[in-house]
């Protein structure tokens, strides 16, 4: 047995020790006073389901995001993912967009990315969305 794990004293390997040089991040003031929301619409007569976002598009909003599709059996709507309110996406949203994507019915998937901002559809377009979505 190794001195390290018979030592009470050792510093776990998950533990990590704050650097000062590091910014801290924090969200825009704008975005703390409009907490993010995700709402659904269910077009019945157009057979869509319309899901809107805004504020933040992030990690903290996987669940909710989930929820707003899940429910709906795969392949039998088509999905429109308002982000014309949306101020901010990162990788994590670019990945629930390909769950969304895979849930709908994969490369046939009727997934369309609508009311993009600039900096969204910088983003979208970094990681080559125009070629896995119908961007509007």
């Amino acid at each position: 047995m190794s001195h390290w794990a018979s030592d009470k004293t050792a510093i776990p390997l998950t533990t990590q020790i704050p650097d000062a040089r590091q910014p801290k991040l924090r969200a825009p003031a704008n975005d703390l006073e409009n907490p993010m929301s995700i709402t659904r619409h269910i077009d019945e007569s157009k057979q869509q389901v319309i899901i809107k976002i805004d504020g933040r598009f992030d990690f903290a909003q996987h669940k909710a995001f989930r929820d707003a599709y899940r429910d709906i059996s795969p392949g039998s709507k088509t999905y429109v993912v308002d982000l014309s309110a949306t101020s901010y996406l990162d990788s994590s949203a670019l990945g629930m967009l390909l769950l969304l994507r895979e849930h709908a019915g994969g490369d046939a998937s009727p997934v369309r990315i609508q009311g993009c901002g600039e900096d969204v559809q910088r983003v979208l377009k970094i990681a080559n969305f125009e070629k896995l979505f119908r961007i509007e």
